[in-house]
């Protein structure tokens, strides 16, 4: 003889509770997506600033060169450059701290 086989219940509770479960686990893996799109994003955007970063300090050198050949008439052109660079690169370690803060307190809910 056959046992007779169940038929399972839609609206039994574990079913609910598991498509609930699948609802917020698509919930959270759309979440990560979308912080894993902001830090890729972040992490562009700083390679960019340092790929600027070292054409100024790679231009910057180049002008100490010649400015040694020239008898260094042009030093305040050279001291805002290097300004320039160092602001930039000031502002690129706020927003990667501001950005890693971002991160420290971020949950799914």
């Amino acid at each position: 003889m056959r046992k007779q086989q169940k038929k399972k219940n839609p609206f039994k509770v574990d079913h609910v509770r598991s498509i609930k479960m699948k609802a917020k686990a698509k919930q959270y893996t759309g979440k990560l997506k979308q912080l894993k799109c902001v830090i890729s994003d972040e992490v562009k955007s700083t390679n960019e600033q340092l790929s600027v970063l070292e054409d100024i300090v790679r231009q910057g050198s180049k002008k100490d060169v010649e400015n040694a050949q020239t008898n260094k008439d042009s030093n305040s052109k050279d001291d805002k450059v290097f300004q320039a660079a160092v602001d930039q690169y000031n502002q690129s370690k706020k927003n990667e701290a501001d950005t890693l803060d971002k991160l420290a307190t971020w949950t799914c809910k």
